[in-house]
């Protein structure tokens, strides 16, 4: 709208300035206009703001990268423990700039309680960047604040009641080594060597991957680590 006039008999009224608030619902922009300079006596504009619907998103992100930027999100993915303790809290992020922004450790970027700096990344990639580090967490209130490049300060929290990630010590199953059997015979498995890191109680569940055209073998003690079946098929 710059250097746009209205003319009257007397005078030129300009109303040079316009701005853009920075909440957006949808992709509708809400216009605030107003009188750079008037005639004394001169009137107000009438009317309310009227909403903007902006379609194109690339110009409404251009819109909005004038203002300062978009957003950066702190994003808390999960609460590790192990064995009932809890050990850290583990972080992520979603950058909505298609750029990479840097945040350094400070005011824009802390944690709380004290101390700020946890080694927090400071280089926020664009788009949403999962588990990117770890924390010690003992199961108190733990947060982390980002003010990215719109100014909006965002806040995560672990507790512990948050979801604990699933991401315990795997257990490694054994089925034992290869045998070479005939027909008619029975075959023993053992699923004994199978381990936990954990040192959680093993439990089992057997199953035929594929079984020959025409066999009706069947595994006996498919729940125990050591099942057996009968040979009827080369």
């Amino acid at each position: 709208m710059d250097q746009h006039s209205l003319h009257s008999q007397k005078c030129v009224w300009l109303f040079c300035h316009h701005s853009f608030t920075r909440k957006l619902i949808g992709l509708v922009l809400i216009a605030a206009f107003s009188f750079r300079s008037l005639p004394a006596n001169g009137a107000a504009l009438s009317g309310r703001p009227s909403p903007v619907v902006v379609k194109d998103t690339a110009l409404l992100r251009a819109l909005i990268l004038q203002s300062g930027g978009l957003s950066v999100k702190p994003v808390l993915e999960c609460v590790v423990s192990s064995h009932g303790t809890y050990t850290a809290a583990r972080f992520g992020y979603e950058n909505d700039n298609s750029s990479s922004v840097t945040i350094p450790v400070g005011g824009s970027n802390a944690f709380s309680p004290a101390p700020a700096d946890r080694s927090q990344t400071t280089t926020f990639l664009p788009g949403r960047q999962y588990s990117v580090f770890d924390v010690p967490f003992n199961g108190s209130p733990l947060s982390w604040s980002i003010i990215g490049p719109d100014n909006i300060s965002r806040t995560v929290t672990a507790t512990s009641n948050y979801y604990e990630c699933d991401d315990e010590n795997r257990p490694v199953a054994n089925a034992g080594a290869d045998q070479t059997v005939t027909v008619g015979s029975t075959v023993h498995l053992t699923g004994t060597g199978s381990t936990d890191e954990d040192g959680n109680a093993l439990t089992y569940r057997w199953s035929f991957v594929s079984i020959p055209a025409g066999s009706s073998a069947v595994l006996s003690g498919a729940v125990t680590a050591t099942p057996t079946f009968v040979v009827d098929k080369p």
